[in-house]
This record gives structure tokens, sequence and C-alpha cells, in this order.
């Protein structure tokens, strides 16, 4: 049977903690966390350690809109 190929959903994590939503969406694997933003710094280490290559900011209120490209969710 030929496997289709699926485009992911591009998810922005807000307000992110320590990532257990973002382990939840990605468990699905039909998401993709492109982005956390986050203002605890223990929190921020956490996701460093589990999502060392996704984009991240600190403080939600300078998030503009177009710091991690397109988003789905």
């Amino acid at each position: 049977m030929e496997e289709i190929a699926m485009n992911k959903l591009r998810m922005l994590s807000l307000c992110s903690g320590i990532g257990g939503a973002d382990l939840a969406a990605e468990a699905t694997d039909a998401i993709e966390v492109v982005g956390q933003v986050e203002i605890d710094p223990f929190c921020q280490a956490v996701l460093t350690k589990h999502w060392p290559n996704v984009a991240r900011m600190s403080d939600i209120r300078e998030v503009v809109g177009h710091e991690f490209g397109a988003i789905d969710i």
C-alpha cells in the first residue's frame, strides 16, 4: 500500500510551560511545533532541552506575528 504524504500543521505554542501540550500535539504526528513563547526561565530551560531547534521568545507582548513564519495552530 502506498503511503500518502501528509503536510504537518505548524503550531505556535503560547505560554508553553514545560511543553506538555506541545508533546501531546507532536504525538499525533500531524502537528509540528515551530515556535514557543514562555517567560519562566526554568520552563525555558526545559523547552530548550527537548526542542533545541525550535524558535523561542520569552515575552508574549513582543510577538508581532512574523517571527515564526506561517502558523496553522
